[in-house]
């Protein structure tokens, strides 16, 4: 090989060790992004499978996320053993199937980019008016599934309401706003800061119901915005990471293929001695 042969031998055999780690980083986070989401569990089912973005509705797209997260983990895994074996051991044949599958991969980057970018739009011109309508029906710290729903989403996300209550208070048009026994509470006391399964239901006519602040309440967190910083978490860095992660699988992939080419016209000189 000459010496770009050899340079892209070792580029390609220090690209995917990183490439190893990061796949199983991935792999990691799309399981910790599914745990600790808090959209997907059966408390908050009844709000989240009403919710839908595109095709899909807010819990199954969580589900969506993390696991395109855990899928993308094992295939760049897969994929950094057969880059560094094809390259420490300059076989032809693993090193052709490498840059097949980075060149798959590269597409696949871009469509899913695509997708998650309509995502993204109808995230903000259709989900909170969605939102907004499945509040109308809510009855307080006690009441049907959606209300349980909704007070679970309350506690997991700390928020309350759809927007933050300090600046449009979404309260006045639930059901429970017109019941004379909210007496008067201005948010139901799954709201409150010190609120959790076993006192919440409890909490009417406190300090934190009646006069709500951002001390004492979630009065400054609607769970719009809640959900919508959970879902876009840290989007810019996710972008950079992405271009830069898109340059460098370019850069694989020629490396792998001018590997391949000299490769192979070293085995057809060899076999023409």
């Amino acid at each position: 090989m000459n010496i770009l042969g050899k340079i892209g031998r070792v580029f390609l055999i220090v690209l995917n060790s990183i490439f190893l780690i990061l796949g199983v980083a991935a792999f990691i986070g799309g399981i910790v992004f599914y745990n600790n989401s808090g959209a997907t569990g059966h408390n908050v089912a009844e709000v989240m499978n009403q919710i839908t973005i595109g095709s899909f509705t807010l819990a199954n797209l969580v589900k969506l996320i993390a696991g395109l997260f855990i899928a993308v983990g094992v295939i760049v895994v897969i994929v950094a053993v057969v880059g560094i074996i094809g390259a420490s051991k300059q076989q032809r044949v693993l090193l052709i199937i490498y840059a097949i599958v980075v060149i798959i991969v590269i597409i696949m980057q871009l469509v899913i980019a695509g997708g998650v970018s309509q995502m993204k739009n109808d995230l903000n011109s259709t989900v909170k008016n969605r939102m907004l309508e499945l509040l109308r029906p809510y009855e307080g710290n006690q009441g049907s599934a959606l209300t349980t729903a909704w007070n679970w989403l309350f506690m997991t996300f700390d928020c309350c309401g759809v927007n933050p209550l300090i600046q449009t208070n979404d309260m006045v048009y639930t059901f429970w706003w017109r019941n004379f026994n909210r007496g008067t509470d201005q948010i139901p006391g799954f709201c409150c800061r010190d609120a959790n399964p076993q006192n919440a239901q409890f909490n009417a006519r406190q300090a934190c119901t009646i006069a709500p602040t951002s001390l004492n309440s979630f009065v400054d967190r609607g769970c719009f915005d809640v959900l919508y910083q959970t879902l876009n978490k840290y989007n810019i860095e996710a972008i950079i990471g992405c271009i830069i992660f898109l340059l460098v699988e370019i850069a694989a992939f020629t490396f792998s293929v001018v590997m391949a080419h000299q490769i192979g016209r070293t085995a057809s000189k060899k076999n023409i001695t």
